[in-house]
């Protein structure tokens, strides 16, 4: 169930993206002061219930601890969550204790209408049983002692009017007669203005024993109830008696009283007789307790429950050693077990009125005794379990499901009706919230959608379906009956098999009719089965994407009609994806797509994605042209797992911006960054060894052990690319000796790494190179010349998001390389006042050969490439100065200018080719090319600290045709 509503959630979503048209006194919460105005509160007679017995041993005379929960199924809405939280219940009767361990905190009101003279006020209810009712109601389980109620969740206003010591039965076995003038029914009219003040929604009345012939006195207690089942939509719940008689007491049938306003609070109003509790659990024998009055004149809103059951002593705040149960009896333990239902159904079903609360709880009740409703056992036994699944039977006229989006208890602003829904009344869907049928539906009236969506995950085998302007129908199930549609069908959305099959997924056995307005919403793969004729006058056919998976070329159905199409679609449109082409098809029987796969030339020219993503747009071209070649000849068997799935998902990319990010993701531009980085390196070090150059000519004794730092944080970027920003750190070392007049030799390794990322992206090329030069050259006095030649390694580990349409995968692969490199440079030194001065000139050739690579994961969306190189030729000019001053101390300070320029002559190689894995077609892989020029300024400042310690602090900044970077450092350094 749980992975079928998920999949009808998807269903909703896709179609509704497409839019449709009381006095304090004592304490808080408590009323303990005399009640108003009645002069002298009447006496309200409980009903005679057999004596209870404490403390029960396990026998075979007694009922399961459980058995209030165990034969209503009330424990099977518990295990589904449901609890009446949320739902406040009244109470009426001898009140109820507070501080009792299974009522604790959930007392919210106490009123008190009893005579304080002849009563004891010191205590909620002397007398237990409003405190054992409403344990049975809504009490909390009490670990190791008692299962709870049926609404443990549910709040409890106490109405205490039944005196401790109750009236003597005035010898008639009914009670006690209510004369005419009798302020009874005031009396009550003004308890129950108090439970309204108290969002009091469902009243429990485990009472009765009065009695009356008079019509005056029936319309009086009529009116009594009005604003509490009219004007506050409640639900009153009323004990039929235990007198052992064939009718309820007059005040449990009062609708059956007589007279039209009697008459009417029917809508509000259930009464309950007792279910022999011992015969059921013994044998699930159906029989009414021999106390219990039966159903009689109030069958038609009348339900059994079990009447004997076990409760904790009234007076109990903890369970411990000495705690004492009862059994308890009487119809007065039944009633409060529909009182909790009803709390329950309330909290599933927050829109409904009282009326269809009581509807629900009656055509759920499970039919026993005689077929149908009887004079014994009303609706049947009560089924809290099917209840909060929502109604069985519309045996009462037409429902209106009236809600919005918020009034669901699930998610998502959908309520789900689950039951077999049977009956000669109709469905009326309003407001906006979402309404799903799962059930074999076998009800006869019609059903009409004026607002919102309804959607079907079952059967309608009796039911023509209208929809209207400002409603939808949608769904996974059958209509047996016509489908009239002003307004959307939505087909699609189950989010099962990606398979490249179309299916059925909606069937209208009977006729469709399709509005001049209406509009018919598909996704492709899915087909809407008409038993019948299709007519259709016009209106629109809504592509809503593809279903899961991969949607091949040709021609795709979505509507078929055994009894013939007739008419034609006024228009097509589309969601905004753009990776799918399609065009109506009309024939005898059939509505289909011709489906053609996206040019990636014409996405470009139409400028829907941008130039530079023409090369991968072009690789995916090819891989679904690719598959459409597979699935014809071999069914696609040979394809990659997942790669369908994975190419359904780019096609159901729904925006250009959505469809641009898949084309980036896709073209691996990271990659890229490889040589980049390994160029970067080749500069840096050079850069390091003309400085050592730079600082032989200072000093014509200087040679031996040098060192240098390696460093630079920047980006390069190129339009229409995703940027790119780095980082290298490093380091360079060298040793160098002097021999003839001029000359010099030396050798020098380094290592670094590098780290490219893409720009607000989490695609990612870690990078550690190493590095080893031998070079050669000579110094004058004012002039040096110097030749190098290099070669290193390096390794790389990259690791890619890729996005597919909506979805995103990853891929990773690690691979590595050569380089090698060959310079030369010769520079002058002059000065300028006080500032020396060397400009320099030099040429390099770098090469950088790359091993293959293939990533893996990415459901054959990951690339590959084989082994590759790239190489440049650059001239390069620029000039280097240093002057030292000296500080007030005496301690020299050396300033250090240096600007350089470099232009590449040649570059081969830097854009190589790359496929799928998953498929063999090899595209251009796009990414930040190499610098065509650039250059690069920077100042150092250093100072001697003492005889062989020196702090040196340098900024650069390289700027050029591909961004910029810079690098600011710090150093310490000490001889020994």
């Amino acid at each position: 169930m749980a992975t079928r509503r998920t999949a009808l959630a998807a269903a909703v979503a896709l179609v509704l993206s497409l839019g449709l048209g009381a006095c304090g006194g004592g304490g808080s919460n408590t009323r303990d002061e005399d009640p108003p105005p009645v002069e002298e509160p009447p006496t309200i007679p409980p009903e005679p219930e057999p004596d209870p017995e404490p403390n029960p041993d396990p026998g075979a005379d007694e009922p399961p601890v459980d058995v209030h929960l165990d034969a209503t199924r009330a424990d099977v809405a518990q295990a589904a969550g449901f609890t009446g939280a949320g739902v406040v219940t009244g109470v009426i009767d001898t009140g109820v204790n507070r501080n009792h361990v299974a009522l604790d905190g959930r007392v919210v009101e106490h009123y008190v209408y009893v005579d304080p003279s002849s009563n004891d006020l010191s205590v909620d209810d002397a007398d237990g049983h409003g405190t054992w009712v409403s344990q049975i109601m809504a009490g909390a389980d009490v670990a190791g002692g008692w299962p709870g109620g049926v609404a443990p969740g549910a709040e409890i206003v106490s109405a205490r009017v039944i005196n401790d010591e109750p009236p003597e039965d005035d010898g008639s076995g009914e009670g006690n007669e209510v004369p005419e003038n009798d302020g009874t029914p005031e009396f009550l009219a003004q308890v129950h203005a108090d439970l309204i003040a108290a969002d009091v929604r469902v009243m429990n009345n485990s009472w009765g024993g009065l009695y009356w012939d008079s019509q005056a006195t029936t319309d009086r207690f009529a009116a009594a109830y009005e604003d509490f089942i009219f004007a506050n939509d409640g639900l009153v719940v009323f004990a039929t008696g235990n007198s052992g008689m064939a009718d309820p007491s007059d005040s449990a049938a009062l609708p059956s009283k007589g007279g039209a306003a009697a008459a009417a609070l029917e809508r509000g109003w259930l009464t309950v007789a007792a279910l022999d509790s011992v015969a059921w659990a013994a044998d699930e024998t159906y029989q009414l307790s021999d106390y219990s009055n039966a159903c009689g004149i109030a069958m038609d809103y009348c339900l059994v429950a079990p009447g004997e059951v076990i409760v904790i002593d009234e007076d109990e705040t903890a369970i411990d050693g000495d705690t004492t149960y009862w059994i308890v009896g009487g119809t007065s333990f039944a009633a409060p077990q529909v009182s909790g239902a009803a709390a329950m159904v309330w909290e599933a079903f927050p829109w409904f009125d009282n009326d269809l609360v009581r509807q629900t709880l009656l055509g759920t009740a499970q039919d026993i005794g005689d077929p149908g409703v009887d004079a014994t056992f009303g609706h049947g036994l009560l089924d809290v379990g099917a209840a909060v699944l929502g109604p069985a039977r519309f045996d009462w006229g037409d429902v209106v499901a009236d809600f919005d989006g918020a009034e669901t208890f699930e998610p998502g602003g959908i309520a789900y009706w689950d039951n077999d829904i049977s009956g000669e009344g109709g469905l009326v869907k309003r407001g906006d919230g979402v309404l799903v049928l799962t059930g074999d539906n076998t009800y006869t009236g019609a059903t009409t959608i004026e607002e919102g969506l309804l959607a079907i995950d079952g059967t309608l085998a009796a039911s023509d379906v209208s929809v209207g302007e400002f409603g939808g129908l949608t769904g996974f199930g059958t209509v047996a009956g016509d489908v009239v549609n002003a307004g959307v069908l939505g087909i699609g959305g189950a989010d099962e098999d990606a398979s490249a099959e179309s299916e059925v997924l909606f069937t209208i056995e009977g006729d469709y009719l399709h509005g001049a307005d209406a509009r018919l919403a598909v996704e492709l793969g899915y087909v809407l089965e008409v038993g019948g004729t299709a007519t259709i006058e016009g209106g629109e056919l809504h592509v809503l994407g593809a279903k899961e998976g991969y949607t091949p070329a040709g021609l795709v159905p979505v509507l078929t009609a055994d009894g013939g199409v007739d008419g034609i679609f006024s228009e097509l449109t589309r969601a905004d994806g753009i990776f799918l082409n399609a065009s109506i098809v009309y024939d005898t029987n059939a509505v289909g797509l011709l489906v053609t796969t996206f040019s990636a030339t014409g996405l470009a020219a139409s400028g829907r994605i941008q130039q530079a993503s023409l090369p991968t747009a072009q690789r995916v071209e090819n891989a679904f042209r690719s598959i459409d070649t597979m699935l014809a000849a071999e069914g696609g068997r040979s394809l990659p797992e997942g790669f369908l799935g994975a190419a359904g998902a780019i096609q159901g990319a729904s925006s250009a911006a959505m469809a641009e990010a898949t084309l980036q993701s896709l073209s691996g531009q990271v990659h890229a960054a490889s040589a980049a980085l390994a160029f970067e390196g080749i500069d840096a070090n050079q850069r390091a060894l003309s400085s050592r150059f730079d600082a032989l000519l200072d000093d014509a004794r200087l040679a031996g052990a040098w060192s240098d730092r390696l460093g630079m944080h920047g980006g390069w970027s190129q339009a229409g690319l995703a940027g790119l920003d780095f980082d290298l750190d490093g380091w360079l070392v060298g040793n160098d000796v002097r021999f003839g007049r001029n000359g010099v030799a030396g050798f020098s390794f380094g290592r670094s790494d590098g780290d490219a990322r893409i720009d607000g992206g989490f695609d990612r090329n870690r990078n550690r190179s190493s590095t080893a030069m031998a070079y050669l050259g000579a110094v004058g006095d004012a002039w040096y010349a110097q030749g190098s030649i290099g070669a290193g390694r390096f390794d790389q580990d990259v690791r890619r998001m890729l996005q597919l349409g909506a979805d995103v995968d990853s891929v990773w692969t690690e691979y590595g390389g050569h380089f090698s490199s060959l310079y030369a440079e010769t520079g002058m030194r002059t000065h300028l006042g006080g500032m020396a001065l060397t400009p320099f000139v030099g040429a390099q050739y770098a090469r950088v050969e790359r091993d293959g690579f293939s990533e893996a994961d990415g459901s054959g969306f990951g690339l590959r490439s084989d082994a590759g190189f790239a190489d440049r030729w650059q001239a390069i000019a620029g000039v280097r100065g240093d002057r030292t001053l000296r500080l007030a101390s005496g301690r020299p300070l050396t300033l250090d200018v240096r600007a350089q320029w470099q232009e590449t002559l040649d570059a081969r190689g830097e854009v190589f080719d790359a496929s799928f894995t998953g498929v063999d077609d090899w595209q251009p892989l796009t990414g930040v090319g190499l610098a065509e020029y650039g250059g690069l300024v920077g100042f150092g400042l250093s100072m001697p600290l003492a005889r062989s310690a020196w702090l040196q602090m340098d900024y650069d900044h390289r700027f050029g045709q591909r961004g910029d970077a810079r690098m600011l450092s710090a150093s310490f350094r000490y001889g020994f």
